[in-house]
């Protein structure tokens, strides 16, 4: 009993816990980017590319990092650039092409590891880099 009483007292002291009543959480949830919150609009036909470019290079700087395209059509007009380790795109949106574009050779290059894509819609809209597809 008395070493109970004493690492009642010490450990506290010792690791700095309030109290001995502590839960470990688990890991921490990587930060989430919303590109709406960069000013990326859905469903309007303008270029979302800088505003998507701008999320991205937020999250870069916290990685790992999750990048959220919410429900809507967001247009590039020029590649998305994901150069960082451990980020994440997810969501219920599209990514897509601007009609006519021609001089794009792919819509999102990505040269980080543990890249992941889920839930999103990636659509070409004819730009002839491949049909697209949901990830």
């Amino acid at each position: 009993m008395y070493f109970l009483k004493l690492a009642a007292v010490v450990f506290p002291a010792l690791f700095g816990w309030a109290t001995l009543g502590f839960a470990y959480a688990g890991p921490k949830a990587p930060p989430e980017f919303d590109i709406t919150s960069f000013e990326a609009t859905p469903d309007d036909d303008t270029d979302d590319t800088a505003a998507i470019q701008a999320c991205i290079t937020a999250a870069e700087a916290e990685t790992p990092a999750i990048i959220h395209v919410p429900r809507g059509v967001y247009t590039i007009d020029s590649e998305i650039l994901i150069e960082a380790d451990g980020i994440t795109l997810r969501g219920d949106g599209t990514i897509q092409t601007k009609a006519g574009n021609t001089t794009m050779t792919s819509m999102i290059d990505v040269s980080g590891d543990d890249f992941a894509c889920e839930d999103i819609t990636i659509d070409a809209n004819g730009l002839g880099v491949g049909d697209g597809g949901h990830c």
